[in-house]
């Protein structure tokens, strides 16, 4: 059990998952992300809004960095409109909401950081036409649904990846139908609650990370040079869990 701490006190966040013992370069590459963490936090506009502690990185234009704190003051506001317990709860387990990285990468909407108590947005979604009040509001749901459910004892193993993730879509789904502008929304969940499992394992994700960062301009033996590394943890990590034949 670790504590965080946000603008209403005290946050109590259980892991899921017992931590298995890692390299020295992997340890020493988890500090350094975590640091980087620790910085862009720092140095980020921060506001309360509903409670929460909303997070923005810096932008060159000042005027980009007011709309992203308009559109998640009104997705929680909805939030709150609807699903009043929700929001209660968002103010309770998140120790913050965290808008960053470049603008033109996106490799998600949204991701919840359990060992941190975050749920982080793109800045590349926020400031998207797609990135209405109402979808913010879905993809916060989204986050949200699977932090409860680390609380619960699920954790993200590939293995159980697709049920975590029809959960958190079957959520984001209930909420839609609450709103005038939803369609568009329920649409989405539905497609990717029925997508093929494959989209939910390590190679895929590694892949689209990998294409997300060639696209905004990095030096491809770079992304290239860390695809291999993450391959080989991947088959590390499956050779460990597959089952041996028996002789």
């Amino acid at each position: 059990m670790t504590t965080h701490h946000n603008a209403n006190g005290p946050v109590s966040v259980k892991r899921a998952a017992i931590s298995k013992p890692q390299s020295r370069k992997a340890r020493l590459g988890r500090w350094i992300i975590r640091q980087l963490e620790r910085i862009e936090f720092a140095v980020a506009k921060k506001r309360s809004l509903h409670g929460v502690v909303v997070a923005v990185v810096p932008s060159s234009d000042k005027g980009v960095q007011e709309k992203i704190f308009v559109k998640v003051d009104q997705a929680l506001k909805l939030i709150g409109e609807i699903f009043p317990v929700r929001c209660a709860q968002i103010r309770r387990h998140f120790r913050a909401i965290v808008v960053s990285g470049p603008p033109g990468l996106r490799v998600y909407n949204g991701r919840w950081e359990q060992y941190r108590g975050v749920c982080l947005l793109a800045f590349d979604y926020m400031i998207s036409v797609e990135a209405t009040p109402s979808d913010v509001a879905g993809t916060i749901i989204h986050e949200f649904t699977h932090a409860r459910l680390f609380l619960h004892g699920f954790g993200y193993e590939e293995e159980m990846r697709k049920r975590v993730d029809r959960a958190c879509c079957k959520a984001v789904i209930r909420f839609a139908r609450r709103l005038p502008d939803g369609q568009s929304i329920i649409e989405s969940a539905t497609y990717f609650m029925n997508c093929d499992s494959a989209i939910w394992n390590d190679s895929a994700r590694l892949q689209r990370e990998a294409d997300a960062f060639l696209k905004i301009g990095c030096p491809k033996w770079f992304v290239l040079g860390i695809k291999r590394i993450g391959d080989r943890q991947i088959a590390r990590h499956r050779k460990k869990i597959l089952p041996r034949d028996e002789p």
